[in-house]
């Protein structure tokens, strides 16, 4: 408004500093969502290959236990039940300090047996490690398996 030769200016009025902060909001709102659902998947991708790593190294150590006799033959059930166990509460740390805790379920189990000439006992064994969400049970996350053949006892 222009009185006289002077520039007189008008004041803000504070109905028209919302709307642009509302505008200005909502145009900078995707530019900051995406980046951390990205992030986030970015993530639970990482844990992902640490849970599969975990689970390969945990049968890896079951295998060498089972050849090195240090599971009995007694733990090994036939194929009616599974052995079960449980640990609760495992902690996957990645190198950047986050963590995250996770159920651990072993199972183990004989599937078949047979007896040969010199009296030892042939079985196969089946073993499996699972990696779960402690907050959703069904959702298996990780998973490694392997089936051996394994010698016990006989002659001597």
């Amino acid at each position: 408004m222009l009185v006289g030769s002077r520039l007189v200016k008008k004041p803000f009025v504070l109905l028209e500093l919302l709307i642009a902060f509302a505008l200005v909001s909502t145009c900078i709102l995707p530019f900051l969502r995406y980046p951390f659902k990205h992030m986030e998947k970015e993530l639970d991708c990482l844990f992902n290959m640490e849970l599969d790593r975990q689970a390969r190294q945990r049968l890896s150590e079951i295998v060498a236990n089972i050849y090195c006799n240090e599971v009995e033959k007694e733990t090994l059930v036939s194929t009616d039940v599974k052995v079960k166990q449980k640990k609760e509460g495992v902690k996957i740390s990645l190198p950047c300090g986050i963590s995250r805790k996770y159920q651990e379920r072993v199972f183990l189990y004989e599937a078949k047996k047979k007896v040969d000439k010199n009296l030892k006992e042939i079985s196969l064994v089946h073993a499996r490690v699972e990696y779960r969400n402690p907050k959703d049970k069904r959702n298996i996350l990780a998973s490694a398996k392997v089936d051996l053949i394994v010698e016990f006892g006989g002659q001597q």
